[in-house]
């Protein structure tokens, strides 16, 4: 039985986001264990390497010449002008194509009220993406509400992010730590990289200080600070903290695999940690954290930093005590079956071919 040879178009991005590697990790597990047959995955940088990226005429050439279809995403790759897009030679595009967990949201404006990026994919060019791809499967119902305005799909669903099964999926590679061993920790972001009010904003390092201290006094041990992002290093640098850095997969589960409970601005860091059973607050700031960490049944864990702002410490603390024992993983199942579903039947599109 002869290899898949699949094309992955991923977001990296100027920081080098462990979450990409993480989702991207993620994503091609999922899709090797749906299938007997080897799986060559090509990858394919979405936006900004040379003539090589995203769905622009070189590469949807070489996709028809070399592949036997394309995977588009994980990540936020229809916003943060991520994705590298040419309308003509998309309409060349004669492989199957999959849209996997990729996401468009809104953000705050000064006021607190959601409003549309200005880095967001056109709306002509989205049109072509999803008249291009044969299976689409939302990161969240955010995303689909979004992309259904611009042009219905007949094969469009929600199917969250494959990165909530990254336990599962690196479960032969995962070695357990004693609990004597864990430490708190805080997964941070440099407030220059949040879409938030300024007023909000401004307040994010004191914010950031206060939840370090609490936790200190909740655990008694010294929290550690988790950057996502090369551009958290600098703003890193400013706590007296010790603070970890990876763009490794490896690594970054490792690190996690040592967390004894969370608080996490990044999406990212609380699906793996959630997965492995730890205790995390996900601190949301924008629609589309908020619409994901609902649609996997994470709302209680969820504190939204721009509506409710006044009540973070006292939240968090709540959640880190033991509060709100909903199991968020109740509907994963469920969720896992749409994510499978759909990569079957993209394989059956493939072989039809």
């Amino acid at each position: 039985m002869r290899n898949l040879n699949l094309f992955h178009i991923v977001p990296f991005g100027p920081g080098f986001n462990i979450g990409n590697f993480l989702i991207q990790q993620s994503v091609r597990r999922l899709i090797k264990s749906q299938t007997d047959r080897n799986v060559n995955f090509i990858t394919i940088f979405s936006k900004g390497y040379e003539n090589m990226s995203g769905l622009t005429k070189s590469t949807v050439y070489r996709i028809n010449e070399e592949s036997d279809g394309v995977v588009l995403g994980g990540g936020n790759l229809f916003e943060n002008g991520d994705l590298e897009v040419d309308i003509n030679a998309l309409q060349a595009l004669r492989k199957p194509m999959i849209s996997f967990s990729c996401s468009y949201g809104e953000i705050y404006d000064q006021n607190g009220s959601l409003m549309r990026r200005t880095d967001a994919i056109q709306d002509n060019v989205m049109k072509e993406v999803i008249k291009a791809s044969q299976i689409i499967l939302s990161r969240d119902q955010a995303t689909k509400d979004h992309l259904d305005s611009i042009s219905k799909h007949d094969n469009h669903v929600v199917g969250g992010c494959p990165s909530i099964f990254i336990k599962e999926l690196l479960n032969e590679e995962v070695t357990d730590v004693s609990l004597d061993s864990k430490f708190p920790l805080i997964a941070i972001r440099n407030p220059d990289q949040m879409n938030v009010p300024y007023k909000i904003k401004n307040l994010i390092p004191s914010l950031t200080y206060e939840l370090l201290d609490m936790m200190k006094s909740l655990s008694k041990k010294e929290p550690i600070i988790l950057c996502n992002d090369q551009r958290d290093i600098a703003y890193a640098k400013s706590f007296d903290h010790e603070f970890l850095y990876t763009s490794d997969v490896y690594e970054y589960f490792e690190i996690l695999m040592q967390v004894s409970h969370a608080i996490s601005y990044r999406v990212h860091t609380s699906l793996p940690l959630w997965s492995l059973g730890t205790n995390v607050v996900n601190l949301s700031y924008d629609q589309r954290s908020v619409s994901l960490v609902d649609f996997i049944g994470g709302g209680q864990k969820d504190i939204n930093i721009v509506k409710d702002y006044k009540n973070i410490i006292s939240k968090a603390e709540k959640i880190l005590k033991g509060g709100f024992k909903k199991d968020i993983t109740k509907n994963w199942e469920s969720i896992k079956k749409i994510q499978k579903k759909s990569i079957k039947d993209f394989f059956s599109i493939i072989n039809e071919k």
